[in-house]
């Protein structure tokens, strides 16, 4: 016992007012407002134009409320050396999102955020309660180093020794790799499977190596979902212990062949001790020469020509037409016009004449050319739907061009709940050409750039546009149709989709023949038999005499391919950007995806690519 009065009493009177003082400002410092994850797997790894996940901390509140998260971005520029000294950069574009919370609750909430491609990231939160008063911030960089996604593999286990083996045969892969271009994968470990399918978008590839009958119906649904729309699923068939995850896609034994999910991937390995996971991928490879990579790029590929064929766009004239033009003009500006001044005998008049003439014939090409440009604000609306025999449901990707016929800001929102509107950064975008503006016009006061979004639902995009221009925006979920379009027998397929399909083509790859459907009615069966097949690419001797007879080629006896109606016979040559052997294409009228603008416009829907990929048996 301590007597009092004593040096060490003095002491612990003096430790325990200190701990009064200090415990709770540490109390407060550890439920504040934090970011405490971003990205995926342990690692944290991120990307750009994929939504990526950023795990929140709110502190409760004293009541209940509206809290608004507003997420803004920095950038630091220069070489390894000057980046850690030079000045953090603001971005002009902000995120935003509301949520309810109750009273004296802490929460932990994910977000799906879109990040800039940058080397340097900073990402400030900020939490503003009901009447606009901020209650707390957080700041988070990221190192220098951009850790992109197209080579990240995730392994979701729960015994650490299995996921060593699968990480030890994924690397003993890449190092057996000679010639070409490496590729250094990230190899990480995920303890517990997440619960949004957008969160495995960041991988190339994921490896399910732990008991599935246990998970949750979020976590399952996130690992098929994921697939579907265009992810490569490794599955350990005795890892994971569990006949009936995916089930109609694992009949039969495991084999090398993929199995095509909606636009994904599915392959089966029959176990760890296998070694297969190692022999029977090319983990050395880059992510576009793998067979079992994720598709960066390619499936957008496909709704960005179908809505540039049928969305609004920009004629120009042609080349004859300006040459004409311009011979007009100086015969007109130059014999005509001295011609016409020598017999009025007045040639001091060319002066005057010589800039009046240039001024008309601009002034008439400026009206030639703008009369035709739509005068109100326009919304093109296009969808292609990805689906399998197997399934009804399909991964729907969206796409929207927004005509603006004046320069302002415009609103776009989406009101589906689980659809993702998908950014493209650019940190100039519309500044150059409103800046030259303004100075031509004498202002110099400079003009609001960048975007606004609020994440749903509705999720809302404001965006500054210039006068005459248009922007693409796509976004993703899912839609579970009647049926799909599968084989009821050999050489019959039938649409049980619940959509007519004005026009139809079905391509088989393997035996490079297609045939053209005119029209597939709500659960017809159609016979390829009874329709006429033609080669997908020409055998050596039909092209032979196709040459022969039409020296010129082919292309010169058709019109340009935007003097001609979109067909999906368009879609042939490029094969969707699918290995699939055989592939249904239907064009249908397909519902709205109840995107709206902020200003009175006009909705162009253009219904909706239904691509249906088989796997030949």
């Amino acid at each position: 016992m301590i007597p009092p009065g004593s040096p060490a009493h003095h002491m612990k009177k003096y430790l325990l007012c200190a701990l009064i003082l200090v415990a709770p400002a540490a109390l407060r410092a550890q439920d504040s407002v934090r970011i405490d994850h971003v990205g995926l797997g342990a690692g944290e790894t991120y990307g750009s134009a994929l939504p990526t996940p950023i795990r929140v901390h709110i502190p409760g509140v004293s009541q209940a409320q509206t809290l608004e998260l507003q997420f803004q971005f920095a950038v630091r520029e220069g070489n390894p050396v000057e980046i850690e000294r030079s000045p953090l950069i603001p971005l002009a574009d902000r995120i935003s999102k509301q949520i309810q919370v109750s009273a004296n609750s802490p929460l932990d909430i994910e977000l799906p955020v879109d990040l800039p491609d940058e080397g340097r990231l900073a990402i400030q939160l900020n939490i503003l309660d009901s009447s606009g008063r901020e209650i707390g911030n957080a700041t988070r960089e990221f190192d220098s180093q951009y850790r992109g996604s197209e080579n990240l593999v995730v392994i979701y286990c729960a015994d650490p020794q299995v996921f060593g083996g699968a990480s030890a045969q994924i690397h003993a892969s890449m190092e057996l790799r000679e010639g070409g271009v490496r590729a250094e994968r990230i190899v990480d470990s995920l303890r517990e499977p997440v619960e949004h399918w957008w969160e495995y978008n960041l991988a190339d590839s994921v490896v399910v190596a732990g008991p599935t009958a246990h998970l949750s119906a979020a976590q399952r649904d996130a690992f098929e979902k994921y697939l579907r729309s265009g992810g490569t699923l490794i599955l350990l068939e005795k890892e994971i212990a569990d006949p009936t995850f995916l089930a109609p896609y694992r009949q039969g034994e495991p084999s090398s062949e993929n199995v095509h999910v909606g636009m994904g991937r599915l392959f089966r390995v029959p176990s760890l001790e296998s070694k297969q996971l190692g022999k029977n991928f090319a983990w050395g490879a880059r992510s576009n020469d793998a067979d079992y990579s994720k598709w960066f790029g390619a499936p957008h590929g496909n709704v960005d020509h179908f809505l540039h064929r049928v969305g609004t766009s920009f004629t120009f004239p042609h080349l004859r037409w300006l040459i004409i033009w311009l011979s007009v003009f100086i015969v007109a500006v130059g014999p005509l016009n001295f011609f016409a001044l020598h017999r009025m005998k007045k040639l001091e008049w060319g002066w005057i004449t010589t800039c009046v003439i240039p001024a008309v014939f601009a002034g008439g090409l400026y009206f030639a050319n703008s009369v035709r440009r739509p005068t109100d604000f326009t919304l093109d609306d296009a969808v292609v739907y990805w689906m399998d025999p197997q399934s009804h449901t399909a991964f729907a990707q969206y796409e929207f061009r927004v005509y603006s016929p004046e320069r302002r800001s415009v609103e776009l929102s989406i009101m589906h709940d689980d659809a993702f509107l998908q950014l493209d950064w650019d940190r100039n975008y519309g500044e150059t050409a409103a800046s030259l503006g303004s100075e031509m016009l004498g202002s110099h006061a400079g003009s609001t750039s960048g975007w606004q979004e609020r994440l749903g639902p509705p999720q809302q995009l404001e965006f500054p546009m210039l006068r005459w221009s248009y922007q693409d925006f796509h976004a993703t979920n899912f839609r579970d149709f009647p049926g799909t379009v599968h084989w009821p027998s050999p050489m019959h397929l039938k649409n049980d989709t619940g959509q007519s399909f004005s026009e139809a083509i079905f391509l088989d790859y393997k035996a490079n023949l297609s045939y053209s459907i005119p029209h597939v009615a709500p659960g017809e069966e159609i016979n390829l038999n009874s329709i006429h097949a033609e080669y997908i690419i020409p055998p050596e001797e039909e092209r032979k005499r196709l040459a022969a007879e039409n020296p010129q080629g082919l292309t010169a006896l058709s019109p340009p391919l935007a003097e001609r109606p979109f067909s999906v016979g368009e879609m042939t040559g490029s094969r969707g950007g699918s290995t699939a052997p055989q592939m249904f294409i239907g064009w249908a009228d397909a519902p709205m995806s109840n995107a709206k603008l902020d200003v009175p416009f006009v909705q162009r829907p253009h219904g909706a690519l239904v691509i249906v990929l088989f796997d030949q048996k």
